[in-house]
């Protein structure tokens, strides 16, 4: 967590030196405090993967994979959506309301294509960190036809709405693991080809526009085949890059990925080996490749994950690093970064290695797919090769589940935890290995935590006090107030700070007081942004205080047993934790209480905090 609050006060500091929707090249996560020009061009965005909200969205002039210069970025909303939200009918780069303009991607350049990247976030659909890296491209010009579309479109009819999703669809750009894998095909590739060769059944005439524009997440209960594969497509290829994107990075975080010119995350370079693969007919999903040995078939990957890096690299290396930014340490942080593939990723010849690098390299990490037993590295792989199947037992229980009901102006899909799910598929497959994947599924509950029993429960109005100890040393409370009036799906945010760190005490913060937006995911899940601060809060269950570990509890705000608190699960930036409210639930209220007073200043604030 050190590292989350040092970007947190650099951004703080260096925010008043931002240009409009531009962001210093140190920041790995900017703040959006400008108004934006009334003469720019808005980007309407739509960010799939399950809808990711609270991302960070920007325009890669330099195409490097990192927010650096004057690119312009913006925050995607509780719905995964920047710019422009259909469902609400706002445009939020016409706004006048502070908190809506985070949510605002423009620029000033009037003509040519432009390279639109998502990062970081929250995955609605399963309440877990979106941990990869999006990309598509699109022309100024459509980008203007479109916001223009959706100003027209008009509110969802009752009924049937295909007709409206098919106006939606072709005006409002979207991001995936498809997009992604389209935007690194060479010339001569298309993306439905590509698709149809490596086992997706897409429906006959199918173009390229179609499966760019679709929102197969929308259709999900239609039952649609251009939707249904299209969806296993994500989930094939999407959670394959996630799986060694996210094994690579954790080995990357002495690099300062984000940082000074260099990429975010390794995902594009994965996202290269994946299209070269795919190109190949490697990951062919059909009937006839079923049989293949998932574990050589990963191992491929790896290697052209490995070379991709290594090619990558040196090539902007050879290029010179004066032509990204000026930094006497970039040239030798991109040699190390080729290196990273080759010092972990050549020795895999065994899916016991294979496990072993998740082990050593991850930690435990709340990440769907990378187990951590050794002896789970063959079902870890066999896992992969079974979201091949659109019928599989998970992928179609979440089907069932992902219900989008966009009248209620609000993605009302279920808030899973990925992350408990498949702890009950590895429990399962642990008492149970003759039983196959599919049967395990089918016995796996999905079903959330808590659910919230208040139809009119609602944050707005409200403040919710946690605070708790991560990694065993650091510490802190974070006092949030939730501005608006009851039912409201977004607002104002006002967030009071404390955090120490012993081993650390520069990371420490006290008393600060920070200013952003709020905005609703599900009734159980917020998106709140606050001057380069992200975090993503999920209300977990309410927990006696008895049954709170006292290694979890600040000295000065003791759980008493006999009452009720509630549990938030909590990614701060690239972090996570489960903490718990400081005041007791009442009436499943998780520690919430009505707003009588906002604090206005940072002694305000300090006065509210009790470290």
């Amino acid at each position: 967590m050190k590292k989350v609050f040092k970007y947190l006060t650099l951004s703080a500091a260096v925010s008043t030196l931002l240009a409009c929707g531009s962001a210093d090249e140190n920041q790995d996560l900017p703040s959006v405090d400008e108004i934006p020009e009334a003469t720019l061009n808005a980007i309407p965005v739509s960010i799939l993967n399950g809808y990711v909200a609270n991302a960070v969205v920007w325009i890669d002039f330099r195409d490097n994979g990192a927010i650096d210069g004057s690119e312009p970025f913006a925050y995607s909303d509780g719905e995964g959506f920047v710019s422009f939200n259909p469902n609400t009918g706002v445009n939020y780069c016409e706004s006048t309301l502070a908190h809506e303009q985070k949510y605002c991607l423009a620029t000033g350049v009037d003509a040519g294509n432009l390279v639109i990247k998502a990062a970081k976030g929250i995955e609605v659909m399963s309440g877990e960190p979106f941990k990869s890296v999006l990309t598509t491209e699109v022309t100024v010009a459509q980008s203007k036809a479109n916001i223009q579309a959706l100003a027209n479109l008009g509110e969802r009819p009752p009924g049937d709405a295909s007709d409206w999703l098919d106006n939606l669809d072709a005006s409002i750009i979207k991001l995936s693991a498809i997009t992604s894998v389209a935007y690194f095909l060479p010339e001569g590739q298309s993306i439905e080809t590509v698709l149809t060769r490596n086992g997706y059944s897409l429906p006959i005439n199918t173009t390229v526009e179609e499966v760019l524009s679709h929102d197969y997440w929308a259709r999900l209960n239609n039952d649609e085949a251009l939707s249904n594969e299209l969806f296993r497509a994500e989930l094939t290829i999407g959670r394959v890059v996630d799986l060694i994107a996210i094994n690579l990075d954790k080995a990357t975080e002495n690099l300062d990925m984000g940082v000074d010119g260099l990429p975010i995350s390794t995902s594009d370079y994965i996202y290269q080996a994946v299209v070269e693969a795919l190109i190949a007919g490697e990951l062919n999903t059909s009937s006839a490749r079923q049989n293949s040995n998932p574990a050589v078939k990963f191992q491929n990957l790896l290697e052209r994950v490995r070379t991709k890096i290594i090619e990558v690299a040196s090539s902007v290396v050879s290029n010179g690093v004066s032509n990204t930014v000026v930094n006497n340490n970039l040239s030798s942080s991109i040699t190390n970064l080729a290196q990273i593939p080759t010092n972990h990723l050549t020795s895999f010849s065994s899916a016991d290695k294979i496990a072993t690098f998740q082990t050593t390299t991850l930690g435990i990490i709340p990440n769907p797919i990378a187990f951590e037993e050794s002896n789970q590295a063959t079902n870890t792989l066999n896992f992969i090769g079974s979201l091949n199947n659109v019928n599989n037992g998970l992928s179609a229980r979440l089907r069932q589940r992902a219900s989008v009901d966009l009248e209620s102006g609000l993605a009302s899909v279920p808030n899973l935890d990925l992350a408990e799910i498949f702890k009950q598929v590895k429990d399962s497959s642990d008492s149970n290995p003759d039983l196959n994947f599919e049967q395990i599924f089918e016995q796996t509950d999905i079903t959330p935590a808590v659910n919230i029993e208040d139809p009119d429960f609602s944050i707005a109005g409200h403040n919710l006090s946690i605070s708790g100890i991560h990694d065993g040393n650091e510490y802190g409370q974070v006092i949030s107030y939730f501005t608006g009036e009851p039912g409201d799906n977004s607002g104002e945010l006002i967030m009071c700070v404390t955090y120490r760190n012993p081993q650390d005490p520069t990371d420490d913060i006290v008393g600060e007081r920070f200013v952003g937006s709020w905005s609703a995911i599900t009734q159980r899940m917020f998106s709140l942004v606050a001057e380069g601060l992200r975090v993503s809060m999920k209300i977990r269950n309410e927990v006696d205080g008895g049954q709170i570990p006292v290694s979890s509890q600040l000295p000065s705000q003791p759980k008493m047993p006999g009452e009720n608190y509630g549990q938030y699960r909590f990614n701060l930036n690239d972090d996570f934790a489960d903490w718990y409210s400081d005041n007791p639930s009442i009436d499943q209220s998780f520690g919430l209480l009505v707003t009588e007073e906002v604090p206005a200043t940072d002694a305000a604030c300090a006065a509210q905090l009790s470290l």
